[in-house]
Formats: C-alpha cells, structure tokens, sequence
C-alpha cells in the first residue's frame, strides 16, 4: 500500500460487519434492480428528449459488472460479504501541515480507484472509530466480499517471533523484533547466503555471540570451522580456543565410543576409507581394497574396544604397522602411499590431538594447510567436529556448528560428500550446523547441497545477484515483491525463511561499538564481511 510509504503518522482502522448469504444475495439483487430501473429511464429521458435511442453509459455497465461479479462470488465461490467502513487518522504539526497531508492523501488514493471523504464536522466520532475499540461511530460503509477486504488491510506480512529464541532483528515491513529459537524447529539446521559485503559472517558471529550468552558452557559447545582464519577474533574474545589444523595436530583414529551401538567401528571405517582414497591419490579403491581397510582398522581398535575407551585410541602409525604386517601386495602398497604422512614432511596427522578439549568455543583455522593438504585436513577436521558431537550428545550438551564458506567444501568430491552427511547426521546428536557461503550458485548446482538447501527449515538470504535470488526464488517458491527485499540491498538486509515463513528483515549494529569492531573483518571503515 502505497500510504504506508508516506512520511507520516497514521492510524488505519477496518471495521466490517458480516452478512449472512440470504440478505448478501437480497443485497445485491435489489442493487441489479436499482441499476435496471435507473438504465431504464435514462433511456427513457433520452428517446424523449432526441428521438433517438443512446448507448448506456459506461457507469452504469461498471455498476451492473461489479455487483454481477460480486453475486457471482457469493453464489458460486463461497466467499462472504460485509459491511465495512474503512477509516484513517492522521497528524501533524500545524493545521496547515494537516490539510497539505490530507490532500496528498485523497490525491494518491485517487490514482488508485479509491476516495477518502473528510470526517469535517465528525472528528470525534472518527476518532473513536479509528481506535482500537471496535466501535463505529461514523456509519459510512460500503458493502465488500471477505476477499475484497483483504486487499485493505496494509499489513499482511508474517512475523516470528518464538518466546524461547533469540534476536535477529526488526521485520523490514512491519517493525516488529524477528526472534527465532532454531532448536524448536523440525530441523534446526541453517544457511547464510550472500555476496561478498552482504553481512554474512557479520550475520553467523552476531547470532553466536546471542547464543553464546544464552547457553552457558556446560549446556553448549561451539565448533566453527573457518577457513580464512576470519573467526580468531571474536572466538577468543569470548573466551574460546583457536586451533591451527596442519600446524597442531589432530589424530584421524579418534573415536568416540558408544557402547550401545551394534557396529562402533562402521562408521570410523567408512572414514578411513575415505582417507586412504585421499593418501592413495589414484582414484577409487577396489573392493578387495576396501576389505583389506576393513580388516586393519578392527585390528588396530582391538585393544581400544576391549577396553571400552580406556587405552588411548590408535595412531595412524599404528593403522601402516598393521598393514605392513599382512601378506598381500595390495596392503603393502597402501602403507607406502600413507609413508609421508607418517614419517615424512606430511606428518601432521601421525600425532595425537593436541587440542584443548575442555574448551566450549572452538575455531578450527584451515588458514594454514597447503593446497596439497587441504582435502585430507578438512577430511580430518570433519570427521573431529562429528565426533566432539556424539560426545556432547551423551554428556547432554547441545552442539552449534558454523561452516564458513561452506561452498568451498562442495569442490572437493568426498569433502562435500561427507559435509552432507555430517548435515545429515548432526541432528540426531542435538548438533545445529550453520553453513555460510558468498558462492550461492555453486551450492545450487551441486546435487547434495541443493537438497540440502531445499530440506532445511533455516535460511537467510542477503543481498544476492540477480541470477542467484531468481533460482532462491524459484526453490523456495518466493514472488516478486518478496524478492527485493534480497537484491540490491545494504549489508545486514534480507529475507529470512524460518519453516514454511518468509520474514524480511533489517539486521544492523552501530558502528561506534565494541561488538562491531569485534564481528567485523573488513579493514575498510564502515563496511561488512
């Protein structure tokens, strides 16, 4: 409604009456007949004025095609009809300013089929109208379908607004606080999607900085893997762990032990699988292969399981000493290919983890791995993150995993692969993974990640190129006017898809603040992300 984008303070107030369906069709009958009769001796007044039969005028055929449609409704398309009087109050400074605003007012509404009549001697009872108390105390109604009315109420946007959540801003139409409790939702996974400067890791720090301060840190944990080293800030002003993958090591044979599983090894091993295709550089292993991998990892957990996680968990020293140890030319070719991981330049992960595990706040810093290493760090660095989950899970914590440019997982094939199954899993362990990507169209084209997207009940959408928010708007069945508020606009504005509801939103903190010099990495002054 063009009113609402007036600089002005407006009250707006819609009263109806409804009208049971005999006396709407009485109504509009006697209406038709009204038009009939009034048509009859217009035509009439005509033939004796000139002699000559005149066309209708055109008001009258509008007249007879709106209530013919309207009694149209009523019969044939269930809809009802009321009585309405619609009535708008407005202020100003001055009496001068008043009548210039009055007649702004009147002079839009007309260009939209649509007149106001001034309340002159009636300012008393249209105030009172117009307030909240259901009274109407002016009598000018108009009779409308109920579809009718809908088109005058200027406010139809959704709100959220969960008693348990937390703050992610104001409603971009309405004004009113967007406050959302992710763990309430079917899936409490997310996604931040964004062009570069859209606020998106601006977005993910501020939400976990709320989320930080609602859960203590023996009811959560906070795990983010960042892999332009862009979270070391606001981790450790928060009092958490910033650990530097292929710099300090982490163990790939970690294994988190649960007791009441029928298979604790089945998962471990589909890992190990995975990183032995990774070392062995040569493509996809046969199942023979496979099956020596298989046997070695039982082999190497033996005395682990047997005491029930006591000892501490195997090396992947000890996983090439098994395989060393069996006759079979396959198994002595792997252990050669995982030779510069144990004891050459590549041993990062030949050592036991070093991390500090008592810590609630952890950035895993992928800053630091070559290119070489990339695949196989993140690989491990996954796998690490799963695990500290399932532990949480049996110690009754909650875990909120955040994936910063998450998109770059997708290009490698086993990394996106095991990104979506982590996504999978992590909610049957009380984990809530948030994904962060300013390469919105490599996700989309991904077959995993667009289902992914496509099955998450959590996604905020910043500002996006053209290409992008026409196939988000596609995917999440978003119209047009829904659209804008995610193209072209400032960083910290965008349209929030909260289950089935879609909330546009304004999301901003002021500049002069510590917390925004805390969230924000961008050296130049004044800008996001």
């Amino acid at each position: 409604m063009a009113l609402a984008d007036l600089d002005m303070e407006m009250i707006l107030s819609v009263n109806f009456v409804p009208v049971s369906m005999d006396e709407a069709v009485k109504f509009h009958m006697r209406k038709l007949d009204s038009v009939e009769a009034n048509s009859m001796q217009f035509q009439h007044r005509q033939l004796q004025r000139m002699h000559v039969a005149m066309p209708e005028p055109l008001h009258f055929q509008k007249e007879r095609k709106g209530l013919t449609d309207n009694l149209n409704d009523i019969t044939s398309r269930d809809q009802g009809m009321v009585l309405a009087t619609i009535t708008l109050a407005h202020t100003a400074d001055s009496l001068e300013q008043l009548d210039s605003d009055t007649k702004l007012i009147r002079s839009m509404t007309r260009g939209k089929a649509c007149d106001f009549s001034t309340c002159t001697d009636q300012q008393l009872d249209a105030l009172n109208t117009v307030l909240p108390y259901g009274l109407d105390r002016i009598s000018m109604d108009r009779s409308l379908t109920s579809e009718s009315l809908a088109a005058y109420v200027p406010f139809k946007a959704e709100e959220i607004c969960d008693p348990t959540g937390v703050l992610y801003g104001q409603n971009a139409a309405t004004r009113n606080l967007v406050v959302v409790d992710r763990l309430a939702k079917s899936s409490g996974n997310g996604f931040v999607l964004g062009m570069t400067g859209g606020g998106k890791s601006f977005f993910c720090k501020e939400e976990l900085v709320s989320l930080r301060l609602k859960y203590p840190p023996n009811k959560a944990d906070f795990l983010v893997l960042d892999p332009e080293m862009e979270w070391a800030k606001v981790a450790t002003e928060l009092g958490g762990e910033v650990y530097h993958v292929g710099q300090d090591s982490i163990n790939p044979f970690d294994l988190e032990l649960d007791l009441r599983e029928r298979s604790p090894l089945a998962y471990k091993t589909e890992f190990i699988t995975t990183f032995c295709e990774k070392v062995s550089e040569g493509g996809g292993l046969d199942a023979q292969t496979k099956s020596l991998i298989d046997r070695a990892v039982r082999m190497v957990y033996k005395d682990f399981l047997k005491s029930k996680g006591k000892y501490r968990p195997p090396l992947l020293g000890d996983f090439r000493i098994v395989l060393l140890r069996m006759e079979n030319q396959r198994a002595q070719e792997l252990a050669l290919s995982l030779e510069r991981f144990v004891d050459g330049a590549l041993n990062t992960f030949s050592k036991a983890t070093n991390i500090d595990s008592g810590s609630s706040l952890i950035c895993y810093s992928l800053n630091g791995l070559r290119d070489q290493m990339k695949p196989i760090g993140t690989l491990i660095t996954l796998d690490h993150l799963l695990g500290r989950v399932m532990r949480n899970y049996r110690q009754g914590k909650i875990t909120f995993v955040y994936a910063d440019e998450f998109a770059l997982l997708f290009q490698d094939e086993d990394t996106g692969k095991f990104f979506a199954n982590l996504w999978r899993r992590i909610r049957k362990y009380n984990g809530y993974c948030t994904g962060a990507t300013q390469n919105t169209e490599e996700v989309l084209e991904s077959e995993s990640g667009r289902a992914m997207l496509a099955n998450t009940d959590f996604v905020v959408m910043l500002n996006q190129s053209p290409t992008n928010a026409h196939r988000l708007a596609e995917l999440y069945k978003i119209t047009e006017n829904q659209e804008k508020f995610f193209k072209d606009v400032p960083p910290g504005h965008g349209l929030m898809k909260v289950s089935g509801t879609l909330v546009p939103f304004v999301s901003t903190v002021p500049k002069d603040t510590k917390l925004y010099r805390l969230l924000s990495t961008n050296p130049r002054e004044g800008k996001w992300d």
